[in-house]
């Protein structure tokens, strides 16, 4: 069983290779992603048949960047009829720091 620490590390080291590949380049159950006329590709061989779907723009660059984040209360609960901005910044600084334990955002 992977750790998920161990998977993160895995994932952080996946490389684009220009170009599409051959089939005798891809492992079997192993992606691979190429960077073709600007556009990145994973590909994916699986019992003999390459499989390639585009990746969409933006999904791995904008889920991976910073949030900088001060004078956060942890807060995970607000009345939608009476709360502040101060609250809703509390319950979204939460949320962030959530999502960063879960490896989602840094």
């Amino acid at each position: 069983m992977i750790d998920e620490r161990e998977l993160e590390k895995k994932q952080d080291r996946i490389i684009t290779r220009a170009g599409a590949p051959s089939a005798s380049e891809l492992l079997e159950g192993s992606p691979s992603y190429r960077l073709v006329n600007g556009v990145i590709y994973q590909y994916l061989k699986y019992r003999g048949v390459i499989y390639s779907s585009q990746m969409p723009e933006g999904l791995i660059t904008s889920a991976r960047k910073a949030y900088n984040l001060t004078n956060v209360t942890e807060d995970r609960s607000y009345d939608a009829d009476a709360s502040s901005t101060a609250e809703l910044a509390d319950v979204l600084g939460t949320l962030i720091a959530d999502l960063r334990t879960l490896g989602v955002l840094r």
